[in-house]
């Protein structure tokens, strides 16, 4: 009984340090995109005119780093769980839908919306579009946890509903449309990497 209970124990710690890696290597993903976002704001305030040239370019080479990296968050952690012995079901699958996510997120997030919104909101267009292009993609995330690894991402609500309902108090505002969307989406995201951080730090112990 005492080794069955040993090994339980041991179980237990690794199914809690897997967890917590995960994580851990999701808080890593939501504060890439927060670093991207914030060096194009940095970069932008040097300029008195943006180029939408600039802006599209930038956003491009920021999406496939941020692809790029997050592929190779998402193989470490599933290295991991393959070390463990806790592969996860249907790997492929799960990562096509998070690429999936984004793609349409930025499909209706900066091509649908915004040649909706210009005729008539052609100061707003853009900001709102981004707004949805980050909520889409992040609920798109969400669901794919849900369905493929059957668990609630709580962290990950304030990484989607805070862009979305920030749509909301976009046309109310002072500031450039896109620098409020920038800060609701920052404030999102951080609020996620926080979560993220202290479910790690939970999961330990």
């Amino acid at each position: 009984m005492e080794d069955i209970a040993h090994l339980r124990e041991v179980l237990d710690r690794i199914e809690n340090k897997l967890l917590a890696a995960s994580k851990i290597y999701s808080a890593l993903q939501f504060q890439l995109w927060v670093v991207i976002m914030t060096l194009y704001y940095i970069m932008t305030s040097f300029m008195k005119d943006v180029p939408w040239q600039f802006t599209a370019i930038y956003w491009t080479v920021g999406f496939v780093i941020f692809i790029y990296c997050s592929s190779i968050i998402w193989k470490k952690l599933q290295n991991l769980h393959d070390t463990a012995g806790k592969g996860m079901k249907n790997p492929a699958a799960f990562g096509w839908s998070i690429a999936a996510s984004w793609i349409v997120g930025s499909i209706v997030g900066w091509a649908l919306v915004p040649n909706l919104l210009k005729p008539v909101y052609p100061e707003l267009a853009v900001g709102i579009g981004y707004l949805v292009f980050i909520g889409l993609s992040v609920l798109g995330m969400f669901l794919a946890f849900l369905h493929f690894e059957k668990r609630v991402e709580r962290e990950m609500l304030s990484a989607f509903l805070i862009p979305l309902a920030g749509i909301a108090g976009i046309s109310t505002m002072y500031v450039h449309p896109m620098v409020y969307a920038g800060f609701v989406v920052a404030l999102g995201f951080s609020i996620t990497v926080v979560l993220y951080i202290y479910a790690a730090f939970k999961t330990l112990g």
